[in-house]
C-alpha cells in the first residue's frame, strides 16, 4: 500500500483500503456484525465470537437466521481473558440495543427467517 500526502491511497486491494479508510475516521468502532451462513453457522457461533473476543473487540453481534431455536440473535460484549459476556439476545422481532457509542435500536422484524 502507498499513501501520498496523508490523503490518498493506492492500496493493493480493496480491504486495505477499507482498513485504511477506517483508521482515519471517526466513525464508532469496536463492533463485529455477523450474519450466520448455512455452511458455517457452527464457526460462526464458536470460532468467530472467540477470535474477537481474544482480540478484544468490544461487541460480536451475531444475526443467526438458522438457529436451533429458531431464529435468533446475541450481543457478545466486555470480552475478558478471551472471552464474552452475553449481554443481550433474543427472537427475531425483539429490538437489539446497541449500547454507547452507537446507542442504536436495531428493528429485527425486518429480519428474514431462512
Amino acid at each position: 500500500m502507498h499513501v501520498y500526502d496523508g490523503d490518498y491511497v493506492k492500496a493493493d486491494t480493496e480491504w486495505e483500503e477499507l482498513c485504511w479508510i477506517r483508521e482515519r475516521t471517526d466513525a464508532p468502532k469496536g463492533c463485529r456484525v455477523e450474519i450466520t451462513s448455512k455452511a458455517k453457522a457452527s464457526r460462526d457461533r464458536t470460532a468467530k465470537p472467540a477470535a474477537c473476543a481474544m482480540g478484544s473487540v468490544p461487541l460480536y453481534l451475531l444475526i443467526d437466521g438458522r438457529a436451533p431455536g429458531g431464529p435468533a440473535f446475541t450481543l457478545h460484549g466486555a470480552p475478558e481473558n478471551g472471552v464474552y459476556r452475553v449481554l443481550e439476545s433474543g427472537r427475531f422481532g425483539e429490538p437489539i440495543k446497541l449500547p454507547a457509542p452507537f446507542d442504536l435500536v436495531i428493528d429485527t422484524g425486518e429480519f428474514p427467517q431462512s
